[in-house]
C-alpha cells in the first residue's frame, strides 16, 4: 500500500507505525503549514491499514467526511491542512 501526494512523491507503507505531518519525527513529512506536526499515523499490518488522526488541529477527513478513525482502501482520498493523499493498493 503506498501513498501518493500527487506532487510525484509517493511513500510506501511500512508495517507497525507510520506518522504523517510536517514534524522532524514524521515518517511521511508534508510542508504545510495546514497539517500539525504529527498530524496523523496509519496503522498498517501489511494487508489492512487504518488511519488515526492524532487530535490534529485543523482535522482530517477521506472522501470528504471528517474522521478520527478510518480502515483506508485503495482510491481513498485523505485531506489534511491543504493537502490531498490518495492511497493505493498494489
Amino acid at each position: 500500500m503506498q501513498l501518493d501526494d500527487g506532487s510525484g512523491r509517493t511513500y510506501q507503507l511500512r508495517e507497525g507505525t507510520n506518522v504523517i505531518g510536517r514534524g522532524q519525527d514524521a515518517q511521511f513529512r508534508l510542508p504545510d503549514t495546514g497539517v500539525s506536526r504529527r498530524h496523523l499515523e496509519v496503522r498498517f499490518d501489511g494487508h489492512a491499514a487504518l488511519l488515526s488522526d492524532l487530535n490534529s488541529t485543523n482535522g482530517t477527513t477521506v472522501n470528504n467526511a471528517p474522521v478520527t478513525e478510518w480502515q483506508l482502501a485503495d482510491g481513498d482520498i485523505i485531506r489534511l491542512g491543504h493537502s490531498e493523499i490518495i492511497v493505493r493498493v498494489q
